[in-house]
């Protein structure tokens, strides 16, 4: 049945009851309001009901995700300063390493020591402070590795590297520096001609050191300014 259809059958049954079709229309007409009323102020009802639990539900999560951000802005400064703290230990152990380098003196140096034996506990006295030095700087890095910029540690543990040859160095000369001559030897070497040979030693192990002492403090000054990228 079409709507045209459904119309004039309505309309022949309202003029078939007259007057009372006509209290009937709008009575219907009132209740079908009064129904709609209702049924929008209910939709009305639920729709503020659920847009105050949506509310709700924001406020919860954004409470949540605040307490969230606040406590990763807390570790990040935790980090960053543990990170400084971390690295200025490490450039106050290479620092006085390289102190202690420098102040190894080249072989058959008088200083101003009128006793032979006061010089040599004073060059004994140096060679341990380089030791301890070195020992240090390496069991710090050995123990705070993992907590310093990986680029930074390895140049930190180019440089200490470097240190620990010249030990290897003065261990494998300093025998020789003791006697006259070196038994068998060609040209019968004397203990000077080895001292020169150590020194010449020494000082490009000084240097490779000077080296990536260098390269250490400007990646840690990049570092710190923030760039915290690889070069």
């Amino acid at each position: 049945m079409s709507l045209k259809e459904l119309a004039e059958i309505t309309t022949a049954i309202l003029t078939s009851l007259g007057g009372g079709g006509a209290i009937v229309f709008g009575l219907s007409s009132y209740l079908g309001k009064v129904w709609a009323d209702r049924g929008l102020e209910k939709q009305r009802h639920e729709y503020s009901r659920l847009n105050i639990a949506f509310e709700s539900q924001l406020n919860i999560a954004t409470r949540r995700l605040q307490v969230e951000l606040d406590a990763l802005g807390l570790v990040h400064k935790l980090r960053t300063q543990e990170e400084f703290t971390r690295l200025a230990g490490l450039w106050k152990h290479i620092a006085n390493l390289r102190n202690c380098f420098g102040g190894l003196a080249p072989q058959g140096m008088t200083l101003a020591f009128q006793d032979p034996q006061e010089q040599k506990r004073w060059n004994a006295q140096v060679r341990q402070q380089f030791d301890q030095c070195l020992n240090d700087a390496n069991m710090f890095l050995a123990e705070e590795a993992l907590f310093i910029p990986k680029h930074i540690c390895d140049v930190a543990e180019k440089a200490t590297r470097t240190a620990t040859e010249e030990q290897y160095n003065f261990a494998m000369f300093e025998p020789h520096l003791r006697v006259s001559t070196i038994p068998g030897s060609p040209a019968e070497v004397t203990p000077v001609d080895m001292g020169r040979e150590y020194d010449k030693a020494k000082a490009d192990c000084f240097k490779r050191f000077s080296d990536a002492t260098e390269e250490l403090e400007e990646l840690m000054r990049q570092h710190i300014a923030g760039d915290k990228g690889t070069p």
